[in-house]
């Protein structure tokens, strides 16, 4: 994979799981839980869909 491509593959990743963070915190605090049990599940879940989408698309692994 070329250096443009793992770029943009990598910047790819990281808007995706920062849209899936926004969007999970948002529906998980205005659902009822309080905001820094939201924070904490959304994080987790943006952190897991990032190393794995970063080993899979950026790094061939």
């Amino acid at each position: 994979m070329s250096r443009v491509n793992r770029l943009c593959s990598f910047a790819l990743v990281g808007g995706i799981c920062a849209g899936i963070y926004v969007s999970l915190y948002l529906t998980l605090s205005y659902g009822g839980l309080v905001p820094e049990l939201a924070n904490a599940l959304a994080f987790g879940c943006a952190v897991l869909v990032q190393y794995v989408g970063q080993a899979r698309l950026t790094f061939d692994q």
